[in-house]
């Protein structure tokens, strides 16, 4: 029988948490400058190098990528590196959600989910028993994982009163989904981090879906949308409007004052 990839709904999640998976490899950049033995790790991790806790924790890193080992020795990946050492903030913030992106699971419910709503806690549990293959308590376990994970890695915004779910920490692109993952149909509304306010509402209810993107005299623009068009199709489209609505608010006149 083929063994189920690691991160994957048939297995517990990760024995760490993302931010203390993240904590770890800092301190292995800090302490071994990136590579350690065992016998040192497990003084980070304040387990036995032979006890089940820091196996578990071990293979928690492994799951995230954030380390390679040979034989008696760890090395942290480029992605981690990424994050403990970035060139950049960018880098860092980028590294920090591929790094969550490498649990197998984790990135199919995030490319599922980007650009949509986050959906409650027993709903996303619910999505993980029927289509993800989990078995009672892990469907539960793992959307609580999920949700936490999309938290320490910034890629949740709250709008409208509701929490949704960010492509990247920037609004960019990530990965296409895998076409098993055919994502929901639902309504989705996008905030421009650059003004702080909701810029775009992407209706889907009904055949013919479209992105609206109110004008500052009130009215609303239109974009109608083909039946196939995909979560990162309609992040490309809104994209765009945010960068027209931003130039045409710098070219608007400022409002008359009377004296």
């Amino acid at each position: 029988m083929a063994r189920k990839p690691a991160g994957s709904a048939v297995e517990s999640p990760p024995y760490l948490s993302l931010d203390n998976a993240l904590l770890v490899a800092r301190e292995i950049q800090e302490s071994g400058g990136g590579t350690l033995s065992l016998e040192s790790l497990a003084a980070i991790l304040e387990n036995s190098p032979k006890s089940s806790s820091f196996q578990r924790k071990l293979s928690a890193l492994k799951n995230f990528g954030l380390v390679d080992q040979d034989r008696d020795t760890i090395r942290l990946t480029r992605l981690a590196l990424g994050y403990v050492a970035p060139m950049s903030g960018e880098e860092q913030a980028r590294s920090r959600a591929e790094i969550m992106r490498s649990v197998d699971l984790l990135r199919s419910l995030h490319d599922r989910f980007a650009g949509g709503v986050l959906p409650s806690s027993d709903s996303l549990a619910n999505l993980i028993l029927r289509e993800y293959g989990a078995k009672e308590p892990l469907h539960k376990q793992w959307a609580e994982f999920f949700i936490e994970s999309l938290r320490d890695a910034e890629l949740t915004a709250s709008v409208g009163g509701r929490v949704t779910v960010r492509r990247s920490p920037d609004g960019g692109p990530v990965p296409r989904p895998s076409p098993s993952d055919d994502a929901p149909q639902r309504n989705v509304r996008s905030s421009d981090s650059a003004i702080g306010r909701d810029v775009a509402t992407v209706d889907r209810s009904d055949s013919s879906p479209r992105v609206e993107v109110p004008l500052h005299d009130g009215s609303v623009a239109a974009v109608l949308l083909p039946r196939t068009a995909n979560p990162d199709d309609i992040g490309d489209i809104i994209d765009m409007l945010q960068i027209m609505k931003r130039r045409a608010e710098r070219a608007r006149p400022p409002d008359r004052v009377e004296e």
